[in-house]
Parts: C-alpha cells; structure tokens; sequence
C-alpha cells in the first residue's frame, strides 16, 4: 500500500494558459471527456462496492478505482483545479494506499483550497460556494456517513496469526458481538466473526515496527482533515461542509 511519487508540488503548479484554475472540464461534452469519464467509473465503482457490502470479508477493489487515480492525477496536474476531482482522486489513493493515501488526498484538497480559491472548480452557481465545496460534504457525510467511511473501515491495519489481514469493519463486528445472547455469538463466530480475544491476540503479535508505521499514518490522514476543514472554514465560513 505505499505511496511512491506522489509530489504535492507538482499538482499546485498552475495551468499553463490566461486561468491558473484551467478550465471547467464539465463543460466538454466530448465523447470521451476527462470528467465524464472520471464520474462513469467512479459511479461504476461504487455500484460494485455496493454490491459486495453484503459480504464485507470481499476486500476487491474494484478496477475502476484504478482508472479513477490514474486519470484524475493526470487532470488535476495538468488540466483544472478541481475539488470534485481531487475528492474522486483521494477516494481512489485511499482504496490502494491507505491511510498515506487518504493524507496525500486530503492535503492535495488543501492546497488546491489555499492556492486557487477564487478559480477553483466547480465554481459557485445559484447555490453559491456550496457547489464548490460539495464533494468535501459528500466525503465527510452531513447527518450520515460519507463516502470515505465504508473504505477506511476496510483499510487493513494487521494481521492475524495466518496472515489474514483485520480491519475496523471486523473490530466493530467483534466488539457487536458481546451484546449478543449466547446461541447468535456462536453462530456469528463460526459463520466467521472475530472475536475481541482473537483481535486482540493478533494485535500483540505485531512487530514494533508495525505500529510505528501505522501509527504516524493514521495521524498524519486525520491532521490532514483537520487542516482541511480550517482551510474551509477560512475561506467558505458558515457555507463550509462539515469536516467532524
């Protein structure tokens, strides 16, 4: 799950041209075009982790996501300074990166945020500087989960004694456990849950090293929001989402 090249600097370059922002790529109706296609795979994706929500031990990332990281990284760089794209991006980095993926997301957000406010795509329309910053309502969720919940739950953050990685998702299912009567906590166990013993065994047998990786990176993704809903709140006021 490293994340090698990623260069920050690079995407707060500006675009070559009279606008530093680029242009408004929703506007190319082309067959074909960047946006489009970024919001076809992505809806592609999500309709296929759907699908598999109903057996969350399926750890596939679909392959869209791929396409996602790749052909938003590009754009970003080159083509506009959009927030809506770079929240897709940071969806994309997180399901192959992890939590340094969701950091290097969530700071590009950021400094797209503090280096082309005024330019930066989507921009305001009837419902004002709301439109620009709905993709960060959408990650974070406004009365719900967002769309960055149900992928951090899945991120793997060790292993148990065969090498099978755990996840939150299983830490919670571990700990729903112990509000169940006896004869359901032994079918959940033996249809698969985990229990709090077994999770906390395994985490014990994990190298120093281990969480001294993990650990920084779990931060450093949860500065990075912060950072990022202090750059909103700077900017938008009470139009910004909410980051908590």
């Amino acid at each position: 799950m490293a994340l090698d090249g990623f260069d920050l600097a690079r995407f707060l370059q500006p675009i070559d041209g009279e606008d530093p922002a680029g242009p408004d790529l929703r506007q190319d109706f082309a067959p074909g075009s960047t946006y489009y296609r970024l919001r076809d795979a992505r809806a592609e994706a999500r309709a296929a982790e759907r699908a598999m929500d109903a057996n969350p031990e399926e750890a596939t990332v679909p392959p869209q996501w791929r396409t996602i990281e790749d052909l938003a990284g590009k754009a970003l760089e080159t083509q506009s300074k959009d927030l809506e794209i770079a929240a897709w991006y940071t969806e994309a980095l997180l399901r192959h990166h992890g939590f340094a993926g969701l950091a290097a997301g969530v700071g590009l957000m950021r400094g797209l945020v503090e280096s082309f406010w005024e330019g930066l795509h989507p921009r305001p329309d009837e419902d004002g500087i709301a439109t620009t910053v709905a993709a960060v309502a959408g990650l974070n969720g406004d009365g719900g989960d967002g769309t960055l919940a149900q992928p951090i739950r899945k991120v793997p953050l060790f292993a148990d004694m065969q090498g099978n990685p755990i996840a939150l998702w299983q830490i919670e299912q571990a700990d729903a456990l112990a509000g169940l009567d006896a004869e359901r906590r032994e079918a959940r166990i033996a249809a698969g849950a985990l229990t709090v013993e077994t999770i906390e065994r395994a985490a014990a047998l994990q190298k120093p090293a281990h969480w001294a990786a993990l650990i920084p990176a779990v931060r450093a993704a949860l500065e990075a929001w912060q950072a990022l809903g202090a750059a909103l709140d700077a900017r938008a006021g009470r139009d910004a989402p909410p980051t908590s």
